[in-house]
């Protein structure tokens, strides 16, 4: 309570820009998030001052967050450890855009991110060293069916991406064409409790997920519908007619694959390598 009341102008002055009052539903549910994150923090913080790093999974939660700051004030080296590899438009929708904040809240002195995409926005919002280490842990793609694989988003776009995702798929389905829908959980579109309706396919549709990426990366032809906030998609990437897209590489040479090697560097053994150096070197 001490410590909330002697940063109390910060956070006030944090929910005014955003045009919150704290006399408000929104406003006092985020001060009992900041005061449980606080008391989380506090109570991590003797083990946290017992080590000389920390390590976070990129400062996703909120005592996550106060702890990296914490421990930058007690000359504690902080790595924050890539969460997501997050696309955001700065001009589309609040769902395009809303990912920045994967980037821009970052504390650590360190961070460790997937590839070239990702360290490039972290130079433009801090000025943590960044370290590229890929991404350990990526399955092997082994024979990948004929046909589309729908990779659908979370179900706050059920209404919007999702519905014109399952709306594709049946179109391609009433072609003839084999379709496999790949949910998240708690989605409203899921049919009979099965979130991954059907094997994985050559071809891959979907929005922002990182599995796309992932997949993009592994070798998959990967394409996106209009409207997504991959705004740095090449065009012939971007899904116009539906109707096409099974026909439209018929050879697997000629998909641009090193485009999703900017996301994502290197993986698996190398990825690991990489990621204990860098914990070894720096003190």
């Amino acid at each position: 309570i001490f410590l909330l009341f002697k940063s109390k102008k910060l956070w006030l002055k944090v929910l005014k820009n955003n045009g919150v009052s704290f006399f408000s539903t929104a406003g006092l549910n985020m001060f009992f998030i900041l005061f449980s994150s606080f008391s989380d923090a506090l109570k991590l913080l003797p083990t946290i001052l017992m080590h000389s790093k920390l390590v976070s999974y990129q400062e996703m939660l909120g005592a996550e967050n106060i702890l990296c700051q914490l421990a930058n004030i007690n000359n504690i080296e902080t790595f924050a450890l890539e969460h997501g590899i997050s696309v955001y438009d700065e001009k589309g929708s609040f769902w395009s855009q809303y990912a920045i904040i994967a980037y821009s809240s970052s504390v650590c002195r360190n961070i460790l991110c997937a590839g070239n995409y990702s360290k490039n926005i972290f130079k433009k919002f801090t000025s943590a060293n960044i370290f590229l280490i890929g991404k350990p842990g990526l399955l092997k793609v082994k024979n990948a069916l004929d046909g589309v694989t729908f990779v659908f988003s979370g179900d706050v776009f059920d209404k919007t991406i999702n519905s014109k995702l399952l709306s594709i798929s049946n179109n391609l389905a009433d072609l003839g064409i084999p379709v496999s829908r790949w949910h998240k959980p708690g989605s409203s579109l899921i049919k009979n409790n099965i979130t991954r309706d059907g094997p994985l396919r050559k071809i891959v549709i979907g929005y922002s997920s990182n599995l796309i990426i992932e997949l993009g990366f592994l070798g998959l032809q990967v394409f996106i519908i209009k409207d997504s906030p991959f705004t740095m998609l090449p065009s012939h990437l971007i899904l116009e007619d539906p109707k096409l897209i099974a026909n439209k590489y018929k050879s697997k040479d000629s998909y641009p694959h090193d485009f999703w090697k900017s996301f994502i560097d290197c993986t698996d053994d190398e990825s690991l390598k990489r990621y204990k150096n860098i914990l070894k070197k720096i003190i």
